[in-house]
């Protein structure tokens, strides 16, 4: 039997183990650690973001873009949210901001926030999982900031006002550039059908956004640790992430 310490002030009896649990304690722990591990899980159901490798800058991606018209009044009708990356933990991971409903603990520790929006690509680029298992033409999740939205408004002017169709083959100037590219080469253009003969899919309808991005609450943030006391600086330049990874080998 585990031995119990009186506290000398308050005559309680406190266990002399206190982070072993027992009884209600531990079964109470092991609920929540099922719900951490739902959560794990579900996490990694998400699609991944289209992102180039700042290693591979000068390495082109084809990608085909499912969503993004113009509005009436010129500009990328497009879902839109303010985003955190953080190098923490030891790699880059990206939080939305929470300050639209709490104070956001990342933003009082003075980093602020990107404006950034979301479209789905089919990224055409080949990779090899760790099981030997080639990936291609996924749908994808991509994230532009502003200069790179302005860009594709540019893009989408030029045809028809609207990406839906339209495949770019992308790179990046440098290490730099936007993560997503920012050199882009106009291809071709084709109708969903088209998609849908070429790459033998019936799906090439955009991602569900509200399902596929993880908001955490404030409260959430402060309890996993992050917040004030995150380092943003003296990680590597990010690049190749994908919602909370820090490289293409991290998705596979």
């Amino acid at each position: 039997m585990p031995v119990d310490i009186q506290n000398a002030e308050t005559g309680e009896n406190t266990p002399k183990n206190p982070w072993l649990k027992r009884g209600d304690d531990s079964r109470k722990a092991l609920a929540e650690a099922e719900a951490k591990t739902e959560a794990k899980r579900a996490e990694f159901g998400k699609a991944w973001r289209f992102m180039i490798n700042k290693n591979k800058c000068d390495v082109d991606h084809e990608i085909t873009f499912l969503d993004g018209v113009l509005g009436e009044d010129g500009l990328l009708n497009l879902p839109t949210f303010w985003e955190h990356t953080l190098y923490w933990n030891g790699r880059w991971n990206n939080y939305i901001c929470t300050d639209e409903t709490d104070p956001c603990p990342i933003c009082a520790g003075n980093h602020s926030p990107s404006f950034v929006g979301l479209l789905t690509v089919l990224d055409h680029t080949p990779y090899t999982t760790r099981d030997n298992k080639v990936i291609v033409n996924e749908k994808k999740l991509y994230v532009p900031k502003r200069r790179t939205i302005k860009a594709l408004a540019k893009a989408a002017n030029l045809h028809d006002g609207s990406l839906v169709g339209c495949t770019f083959v992308v790179s990046r100037t440098d290490e730099n550039s936007a993560s997503v590219g920012d050199v882009m080469n106009f291809k071709e253009q084709r109708t969903l059908a088209q998609l849908m003969k070429t790459y033998e899919t019936d799906d090439v309808s955009p991602l569900n956004y509200d399902e596929e991005l993880i908001y955490r609450s404030a409260a959430d943030l402060r309890e996993m640790g992050v917040g004030v006391s995150v380092s943003t600086v003296g990680g590597p330049a990010p690049g190749g992430s994908q919602a909370g990874s820090s490289d293409l080998g991290d998705q596979l």
